[in-house]
């Protein structure tokens, strides 16, 4: 048995400011703000202009400079489920986007999380932040359940990270893709969304599960 939260958020935007977000058109619009309770730290200054609203259904992101988007309201911990539904849009960059959890210290330069990321080439790769410098924990590895970027429409992948007591299971469109002890990650703490440099992409769904049964118990090892 799980329960199963499903975060979203509904706002009307002009359906001409909207379809030009969509497009990854340059709106200037004093409107496109983040969504109420949402927060954006990019990871260095730029002119960019880049975009994080809502746009039923979900969100939808634009960005500059490399950036988290989330709400310091959602929080995970324990035995949990993170799902996120994204479209990539035609780009030509090849930085990462994806999820992150384990958040802490997020609007600080002490920032602590853990992100899964896809790329448009095809391939996952975990990184990490612990009290605000970066790392690699694994790096780009390509993997045929992820769709690649295309150059004229979108690409949907489906990212799930499952947080068990013992290990961490990162899965794209319903197959696992890494799998890494739990102990050498940040999990518990705030999620949300990663997104590189000048990556455009719409997410259409953000779902948060706590499984309520008791896990399996692991054989005894002989």
């Amino acid at each position: 048995m799980h329960q199963v939260t499903r975060l979203s958020l509904v706002v009307i935007f002009s359906s001409a400011a909207a379809l030009a977000a969509v497009r990854g058109c340059a709106v200037r619009s004093q409107e496109l703000k983040p969504p109420p309770g949402w927060k954006v730290q990019s990871d260095k200054p730029t002119d960019k202009p880049a975009y994080y609203v809502e746009m039923p259904p979900g969100w939808h992101m634009t960005t500059g400079a490399a950036s988290i988007l989330y709400d310091p309201a959602y929080v995970a911990d324990g035995r949990f489920a993170i799902e996120t539904e994204i479209f990539l849009f035609p780009g030509d960059s090849q930085d990462g986007y994806g999820l992150f959890t384990g958040g802490k210290e997020l609007d600080g330069g002490a920032a602590t999380y853990t992100a899964f990321l896809l790329r448009r080439d095809g391939s996952a790769g975990i990184a990490a932040r612990t009290g605000g410098q970066g790392r690699v924990v694994r790096d780009w590895v390509k993997h045929d359940a992820i769709l690649p970027g295309d150059q004229k429409d979108s690409v949907k992948n489906v990212l799930r990270i499952v947080a068990e007591a013992a290990d961490v299971t990162f899965e794209v469109n319903g197959k696992p893709v890494l799998t890494l002890p739990r102990g050498d990650l940040a999990i518990d703490g705030t999620f949300g969304f990663r997104a590189g440099d000048d990556i455009n992409v719409h997410v259409s769904r953000l779902d948060l599960t706590r499984p309520l049964a008791p896990p399996r118990k692991r054989a005894a090892k002989s």
